[in-house]
């Protein structure tokens, strides 16, 4: 829910730097929705929350978080809008608020609440757990592919045969602005390297385009199967992880 004002709330950032986040809701009615409008001002006030709980201990935020929907809870439309925007600040790649330990506080509370879960159409308990999946440092999630001949692989398989492999998720059909970043990669990155990109489905020909956009780079571009799609989270495609050879996660690319 506009993003684009929570992201300019960044602006004010200095504003706010000596504040606290504990506390600074105490002067806030959650029990009318007067406090929501305008709304532009009320996404200001929360991105400024936001950027003082990064700023803090992870214990201290995670309080804060749990207080804050505890109080929302004294009405439910309220509930839902900063719903929507924990996950406006905390999930998309592009947020200048983005963090996955406090994406998984505000997760957690709200699946325990069962408050916005239908409102917010989304698998919370998915996106709790492959939000901890993937990470710098660790190995990749193993999972299925299809390749363009039929046959299948595996991620850790294909990660072996390469001195390293840049695992692209590209998840929307016709995504153009994929097209010229896959070419960018390209030009930027050893050729020892194995590109090979991951469509999440296939169901309309989205692999097949794409296959012919990229018709002579050396980009391999496979389908996601089941268990690809439940190790890796396509609300961030596109998204890159370059492997070594044991599967490690050396870097994360947006």
């Amino acid at each position: 829910m506009r993003l684009k004002a929570i992201a300019a709330a960044a602006l004010l950032l200095a504003a706010c730097s000596t504040q606290s986040p504990v506390g600074y809701w105490d002067d806030y009615d959650f029990s009318s929705q007067k406090g929501l409008q305008p709304i532009d001002k009320a996404e200001q006030r929360f991105g400024d929350w936001i950027a003082l709980l990064e700023k803090t201990d992870t214990a201290t935020a995670a309080a804060c978080i749990n207080e804050f929907l505890d109080a929302a809870k004294a009405d439910t439309v309220s509930y839902y809008v900063y719903s929507d925007l924990f996950m406006a600040a905390l999930y998309p790649l592009e947020s200048p608020y983005r963090n996955v330990e406090l994406l998984r506080v505000y997760l957690r509370k709200a699946i325990a609440d069962s408050i916005a879960l239908d409102y917010l159409r989304f698998d919370e308990e998915a996106l709790l757990r492959k939000s901890g999946l993937n990470l710098k440092g660790g190995t990749a999630e193993d999972g299925d592919l299809l390749l363009p001949d039929g046959s299948k692989a595996t991620v850790l398989g294909l990660a072996g045969e390469a001195d390293r492999t840049l695992l692209l998720l590209v998840g929307q059909a016709g995504c153009r602005s994929c097209i010229e970043r896959m070419k960018d990669m390209e030009a930027g990155i050893s050729r020892k390297t194995r590109l090979l990109a991951v469509v999440e489905k296939n169901a309309r020909g989205e692999a097949d385009w794409l296959r012919r956009q990229m018709e002579g780079s050396r980009w391999t571009v496979a389908v996601a199967e089941e268990s690809f799609r439940d190790g890796y989270d396509y609300g961030l495609a596109p998204l890159g992880y370059l492997l070594d050879r044991k599967g490690k996660i050396k870097s994360i690319i947006k």
